[in-house]
């Protein structure tokens, strides 16, 4: 019994907020380690000077705001690096280095959902959209941007895939114009 309390406390997660100002909207914070993360999806439709997101660079999945509210949004890597800025101010697209040291601090080598949400991180498999614009993987995988490109490649980038199910991750190349989710890290 004293065991079954110990692990409890542990992995019992106090989630903080952040209301972003664009918006309105509060999103679940959470803090792992050292770092504070945003515990749900990215949900904006206005980069941080208030001017809308194109519709061109953004989508809900089946275009349902419903989805929207559940997962997030959905966003190309133009949005991501637009100089506007996508993320909340005092938040950023989290780097290669970033993803690591979480992914590292729970332990994560094979199966990480439920790593995940011990430490409160909710990995909705908001599916995404593709440069065909068709929607595809929802309840069955996420796929984060990384905020750094690290290829040569003009047309990829590398992103972060957590697949449903198995729990696994990977990091692959993918076009900068398919529509993924965007999970923020507090500066």
């Amino acid at each position: 019994m004293l065991a079954l309390n110990v692990v409890s406390q542990i992995f019992a997660q106090q989630y903080g907020s952040f209301t972003d100002p664009r918006d309105g909207r509060v999103y679940k914070t959470v803090k792992i380690g050292n770092q504070e993360w945003m515990a749900e999806n990215l949900n904006a439709t206005k980069f941080n000077n208030g001017v809308p997101i194109p519709k061109s660079m953004w989508a809900w999945y089946e275009n349902s705001k419903a989805n929207g509210d559940l997962y997030g949004g959905l966003y190309t890597w133009y949005a991501l690096r637009d100089k506007r800025n996508i993320a909340p101010k005092g938040w950023h697209v989290p780097s290669p280095k970033e993803w690591e040291t979480l992914l590292k601090f729970i332990g994560c080598k094979g199966n990480c959902d439920d790593k995940l949400k011990k430490y409160g991180w909710l990995p909705k498999a908001g599916g995404y959209q593709n440069v065909m614009e068709n929607f595809l993987g929802k309840r069955l995988e996420g796929r984060w941007w990384i905020g750094e490109e690290d290829n040569n490649e003009e047309d990829t980038v590398t992103i972060l895939i957590f697949q449903g199910g198995e729990g696994g991750y990977d990091y692959s190349d993918y076009s900068k114009q398919n529509k993924y989710s965007i999970r923020c890290i507090r500066d």
